[in-house]
Protein backbone atom coordinates (compact mmCIF):
# COMPACT_ATOMS: atom_id res chain seq x y z
CA UNK A 1 0.00 0.00 0.00
CA UNK A 2 1.99 3.27 -0.95
CA UNK A 3 1.77 6.50 0.79
CA UNK A 4 -1.03 7.88 -1.46
CA UNK A 5 -3.47 5.79 0.06
CA UNK A 6 -2.10 7.34 3.65
CA UNK A 7 -2.57 10.94 1.93
CA UNK A 8 -6.08 10.26 0.63
CA UNK A 9 -7.49 8.75 3.84
CA UNK A 10 -5.77 12.37 5.32
CA UNK A 11 -7.87 14.44 2.62
CA UNK A 12 -11.19 12.37 2.93
CA UNK A 13 -11.62 12.72 7.15
CA UNK A 14 -10.26 16.46 6.63
CA UNK A 15 -12.67 17.14 4.09
CA UNK A 16 -15.34 15.55 6.77
CA UNK A 17 -14.43 17.57 9.26
CA UNK A 18 -14.81 21.29 7.45
CA UNK A 19 -17.99 19.70 5.74
CA UNK A 20 -18.93 19.17 9.42
CA UNK A 21 -17.52 22.34 10.67
CA UNK A 22 -18.84 24.77 8.16
CA UNK A 23 -22.49 23.17 8.46
CA UNK A 24 -22.59 23.20 12.28
CA UNK A 25 -21.12 25.14 15.17
CA UNK A 26 -18.14 22.02 16.29
CA UNK A 27 -15.14 24.02 15.59
CA UNK A 28 -17.08 27.55 16.85
CA UNK A 29 -17.06 29.75 20.08
CA UNK A 30 -20.10 29.77 21.98
CA UNK A 31 -22.05 33.13 22.13
CA UNK A 32 -22.69 34.17 25.35
CA UNK A 33 -24.78 37.40 24.14
CA UNK A 34 -26.45 37.51 20.86
CA UNK A 35 -27.59 41.32 20.83
CA UNK A 36 -23.88 42.63 21.05
CA UNK A 37 -23.07 39.52 18.91
CA UNK A 38 -25.94 41.01 16.37
CA UNK A 39 -24.65 44.56 17.05
CA UNK A 40 -21.25 43.60 16.27
CA UNK A 41 -22.01 42.21 12.96
CA UNK A 42 -24.30 45.38 12.25
CA UNK A 43 -21.35 47.45 12.56
CA UNK A 44 -19.49 45.24 10.48
CA UNK A 45 -21.64 44.48 7.52
CA UNK A 46 -22.07 41.03 7.86
CA UNK A 47 -25.15 39.96 6.64
CA UNK A 48 -24.95 36.34 7.74
CA UNK A 49 -23.14 36.51 10.96
CA UNK A 50 -21.41 33.01 12.48
CA UNK A 51 -19.78 32.64 15.75
CA UNK A 52 -15.65 32.29 15.50
CA UNK A 53 -14.04 29.38 15.24
CA UNK A 54 -12.10 28.03 18.37
CA UNK A 55 -8.29 27.48 18.26
CA UNK A 56 -8.70 24.77 21.31
CA UNK A 57 -11.68 23.01 19.22
CA UNK A 58 -9.65 23.07 16.13
CA UNK A 59 -6.57 21.63 17.40
CA UNK A 60 -8.44 18.65 18.97
CA UNK A 61 -10.04 18.03 15.16
CA UNK A 62 -6.34 18.61 13.78
CA UNK A 63 -4.83 16.02 16.26
CA UNK A 64 -7.71 13.81 15.84
CA UNK A 65 -7.56 13.78 11.92
CA UNK A 66 -4.20 12.61 11.79
CA UNK A 67 -4.23 10.18 14.79
CA UNK A 68 -7.26 8.56 13.12
CA UNK A 69 -5.75 8.39 9.96
CA UNK A 70 -2.30 7.46 10.41
CA UNK A 71 -4.34 4.20 12.75
CA UNK A 72 -6.45 3.64 9.81
CA UNK A 73 -3.68 3.66 7.10
CA UNK A 74 -1.45 1.22 8.76
CA UNK A 75 -4.05 -1.08 10.01
CA UNK A 76 -4.86 -1.13 6.03
CA UNK A 77 -1.41 -1.68 5.45
CA UNK A 78 -0.78 -4.61 7.88
CA UNK A 79 -3.85 -6.91 6.21
CA UNK A 80 -6.39 -5.12 9.57
CA UNK A 81 -3.30 -5.91 12.24
CA UNK A 82 -4.16 -3.39 14.85
CA UNK A 83 -1.35 -1.36 15.34
CA UNK A 84 0.08 -1.24 18.18
CA UNK A 85 -0.34 2.25 19.85
CA UNK A 86 2.96 3.72 22.42
CA UNK A 87 1.90 5.56 25.46
CA UNK A 88 3.10 8.72 23.54
CA UNK A 89 0.34 8.92 21.29
CA UNK A 90 -1.91 8.74 23.50
CA UNK A 91 -0.35 11.72 25.81
CA UNK A 92 -0.76 13.28 22.64
CA UNK A 93 -4.29 12.93 21.66
CA UNK A 94 -4.82 13.64 25.71
CA UNK A 95 -2.97 16.94 25.63
CA UNK A 96 -5.15 18.08 22.82
CA UNK A 97 -8.25 16.83 24.67
CA UNK A 98 -6.93 18.63 27.90
CA UNK A 99 -6.47 22.14 26.13
CA UNK A 100 -9.80 22.03 24.84
CA UNK A 101 -11.41 21.29 28.34
CA UNK A 102 -9.72 23.77 30.09
CA UNK A 103 -10.87 26.17 27.50
CA UNK A 104 -14.51 25.69 27.91
CA UNK A 105 -13.79 25.63 31.71
CA UNK A 106 -12.12 29.89 31.05
CA UNK A 107 -14.84 30.18 28.21
CA UNK A 108 -17.52 29.24 30.64
CA UNK A 109 -16.55 31.23 34.17
CA UNK A 110 -16.51 34.76 31.45
CA UNK A 111 -19.88 34.43 29.59
CA UNK A 112 -21.60 36.76 31.75
CA UNK A 113 -18.57 39.19 31.04
CA UNK A 114 -19.68 42.33 28.42
CA UNK A 115 -17.65 42.66 25.03
CA UNK A 116 -16.06 39.05 24.84
CA UNK A 117 -13.74 37.99 21.95
CA UNK A 118 -16.11 35.62 21.90
CA UNK A 119 -19.05 37.58 21.05
CA UNK A 120 -17.65 38.83 17.80
CA UNK A 121 -19.00 37.42 14.35
CA UNK A 122 -16.37 35.51 12.60
CA UNK A 123 -13.52 37.00 10.32
CA UNK A 124 -12.11 34.08 8.67
CA UNK A 125 -10.86 30.90 9.87
CA UNK A 126 -6.85 32.09 10.74
CA UNK A 127 -8.06 35.37 11.75
CA UNK A 128 -10.59 33.18 14.08
CA UNK A 129 -8.20 31.25 15.77
CA UNK A 130 -4.75 33.73 15.88
CA UNK A 131 -6.36 36.82 17.53
CA UNK A 132 -7.96 38.42 20.69
CA UNK A 133 -9.34 41.52 21.29
CA UNK A 134 -6.31 43.43 20.62
CA UNK A 135 -5.60 41.55 16.87
CA UNK A 136 -3.25 38.46 16.15
CA UNK A 137 -1.60 37.42 19.34
CA UNK A 138 1.86 36.14 20.25
CA UNK A 139 0.26 33.20 22.74
CA UNK A 140 -2.21 32.11 20.34
CA UNK A 141 0.50 31.72 17.21
CA UNK A 142 3.25 29.81 18.81
CA UNK A 143 0.36 27.47 20.06
CA UNK A 144 -0.67 27.34 16.61
CA UNK A 145 2.76 26.54 14.99
CA UNK A 146 3.90 24.30 17.45
CA UNK A 147 0.80 22.13 16.93
CA UNK A 148 1.58 21.89 13.10
CA UNK A 149 5.26 21.09 13.26
CA UNK A 150 4.61 18.34 15.47
CA UNK A 151 1.60 17.07 13.06
CA UNK A 152 4.02 17.06 10.12
CA UNK A 153 6.26 14.97 12.22
CA UNK A 154 3.84 12.76 13.06
CA UNK A 155 2.38 12.20 8.93
CA UNK A 156 6.03 12.14 7.92
CA UNK A 157 7.20 9.43 9.53
CA UNK A 158 3.62 7.50 9.78
CA UNK A 159 4.26 7.55 5.43
CA UNK A 160 7.66 7.13 5.64
CA UNK A 161 7.84 4.16 8.01
CA UNK A 162 4.40 3.17 7.86
CA UNK A 163 4.05 2.47 11.55
CA UNK A 164 2.41 4.90 14.29
CA UNK A 165 4.99 6.58 15.59
CA UNK A 166 6.71 5.86 18.84
CA UNK A 167 8.97 7.38 21.83
CA UNK A 168 11.73 7.59 19.32
CA UNK A 169 10.01 10.07 16.81
CA UNK A 170 7.10 11.78 19.75
CA UNK A 171 9.59 12.13 22.38
CA UNK A 172 9.46 12.83 25.77
CA UNK A 173 11.14 16.56 25.39
CA UNK A 174 9.02 17.17 22.69
CA UNK A 175 5.58 16.36 24.43
CA UNK A 176 6.69 18.46 27.30
CA UNK A 177 7.48 21.24 24.63
CA UNK A 178 3.67 20.82 23.09
CA UNK A 179 3.16 21.08 27.23
CA UNK A 180 4.76 24.27 27.97
CA UNK A 181 3.06 25.85 24.51
CA UNK A 182 -0.73 24.78 25.90
CA UNK A 183 0.29 26.10 29.50
CA UNK A 184 1.10 29.48 28.01
CA UNK A 185 -1.83 29.59 25.66
CA UNK A 186 -4.46 28.44 28.47
CA UNK A 187 -2.95 31.08 30.47
CA UNK A 188 -3.02 33.71 29.12
CA UNK A 189 -6.53 32.78 27.56
CA UNK A 190 -7.48 33.08 30.65
CA UNK A 191 -6.78 36.78 30.91
CA UNK A 192 -7.64 37.76 27.55
CA UNK A 193 -11.65 39.07 28.66
CA UNK A 194 -10.33 40.64 31.79
CA UNK A 195 -10.72 43.95 32.15
CA UNK A 196 -14.09 44.18 30.66
CA UNK A 197 -17.39 44.56 33.03
CA UNK A 198 -19.99 42.19 33.89
CA UNK A 199 -23.89 41.92 32.76
CA UNK A 200 -25.56 42.78 35.79
CA UNK A 201 -26.66 45.83 38.21
CA UNK A 202 -24.11 49.10 39.28
CA UNK A 203 -24.01 50.86 42.17
CA UNK A 204 -22.02 53.72 42.85
CA UNK A 205 -21.20 56.27 45.87
CA UNK A 206 -18.83 59.41 45.69
CA UNK A 207 -17.44 61.95 48.41
CA UNK A 208 -15.07 64.54 47.41
CA UNK A 209 -14.41 67.94 49.38
CA UNK A 210 -16.25 69.95 46.94
CA UNK A 211 -19.30 67.93 45.71
CA UNK A 212 -20.89 64.69 45.85
CA UNK A 213 -23.07 61.90 44.13
CA UNK A 214 -25.34 59.30 44.55
CA UNK A 215 -26.28 57.08 41.59
CA UNK A 216 -28.66 53.53 41.68
CA UNK A 217 -30.03 51.85 38.54
CA UNK A 218 -31.26 48.43 38.67
CA UNK A 219 -33.60 48.03 35.67
CA UNK A 220 -36.87 46.06 36.67
CA UNK A 221 -36.71 45.84 39.92
CA UNK A 222 -36.67 47.34 43.43
CA UNK A 223 -33.77 49.48 44.35
CA UNK A 224 -32.74 51.52 47.55
CA UNK A 225 -29.66 53.31 47.69
CA UNK A 226 -29.00 55.43 50.24
CA UNK A 227 -26.19 58.37 50.74
CA UNK A 228 -24.80 60.33 53.59
CA UNK A 229 -22.51 63.33 52.17
CA UNK A 230 -20.98 65.70 54.26
CA UNK A 231 -18.62 68.54 52.33
CA UNK A 232 -16.68 71.33 53.12
CA UNK A 233 -18.36 73.49 50.67
CA UNK A 234 -19.63 73.63 47.13
CA UNK A 235 -22.82 71.79 45.65
CA UNK A 236 -24.29 68.20 46.36
CA UNK A 237 -26.27 66.55 43.60
CA UNK A 238 -28.51 63.34 44.13
CA UNK A 239 -29.47 61.95 41.06
CA UNK A 240 -31.78 58.73 40.93
CA UNK A 241 -32.10 57.21 37.54
CA UNK A 242 -33.69 54.04 36.72
CA UNK A 243 -36.73 52.52 34.71
CA UNK A 244 -39.89 54.54 35.26
CA UNK A 245 -42.23 53.21 37.89
CA UNK A 246 -39.65 50.75 38.77
CA UNK A 247 -40.34 51.85 42.71
CA UNK A 248 -37.03 52.90 42.73
CA UNK A 249 -35.59 55.00 45.55
CA UNK A 250 -33.44 57.38 46.66
CA UNK A 251 -32.67 58.84 49.83
CA UNK A 252 -30.02 60.88 51.09
CA UNK A 253 -28.73 63.11 53.88
CA UNK A 254 -26.69 65.95 53.21
CA UNK A 255 -24.49 68.28 55.53
CA UNK A 256 -23.93 71.53 54.56
CA UNK A 257 -22.68 75.22 55.10
CA UNK A 258 -24.84 77.59 55.01
CA UNK A 259 -25.41 78.99 51.27
CA UNK A 260 -24.80 76.19 49.57
CA UNK A 261 -27.21 74.98 46.78
CA UNK A 262 -28.84 71.89 47.04
CA UNK A 263 -30.04 70.48 43.59
CA UNK A 264 -31.88 67.21 43.50
CA UNK A 265 -32.96 65.66 39.87
CA UNK A 266 -35.18 62.82 39.33
CA UNK A 267 -35.40 61.52 35.35
CA UNK A 268 -37.50 58.01 36.14
CA UNK A 269 -40.42 58.63 37.92
CA UNK A 270 -39.31 57.88 40.91
CA UNK A 271 -39.74 58.98 44.84
CA UNK A 272 -36.53 61.16 46.19
CA UNK A 273 -36.30 62.46 49.22
CA UNK A 274 -33.47 65.08 50.30
CA UNK A 275 -33.23 66.35 53.94
CA UNK A 276 -30.88 69.09 54.16
CA UNK A 277 -29.42 70.43 57.33
CA UNK A 278 -26.62 73.48 58.38
CA UNK A 279 -23.79 73.09 60.21
CA UNK A 280 -24.12 72.56 64.16
CA UNK A 281 -24.66 76.14 65.07
CA UNK A 282 -25.77 77.84 62.61
CA UNK A 283 -28.99 79.18 61.36
CA UNK A 284 -30.24 80.02 57.52
CA UNK A 285 -30.70 83.55 57.08
CA UNK A 286 -34.26 85.19 58.08
CA UNK A 287 -36.53 84.56 54.85
CA UNK A 288 -34.21 82.45 53.15
CA UNK A 289 -35.19 78.57 51.81
CA UNK A 290 -33.91 75.67 49.46
CA UNK A 291 -34.75 75.27 46.26
CA UNK A 292 -37.96 74.09 45.17
CA UNK A 293 -38.26 70.47 45.69
CA UNK A 294 -36.48 70.23 48.85
CA UNK A 295 -38.28 70.35 52.24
Amino acid sequence: MTIGVYFLILVILGALVYWISANTNMLRDIISDQQAFQAAATAMKIKDPKPPFSLSRSQLAYWTVIIISSFLYVLFKNNFKVPVLDNNNLILLGVAIGTTASAKVIDDSQKDMNDRNQDNPSKSFFADILSDKSGVSIHRLQHVLWTIVVGIIYIQYVGAEGTMPDKTVITTQLLTLMGISTVAYVGIKATENTGVGSNGNTTTNGATGGGAANSGANPGSNNNNAGNNNNAGGSVTNANTGVPGSGNTAQGTNTIPTGTTVVNNDTSGNTTTTADSNISGSSNPPGSSNPPGNS
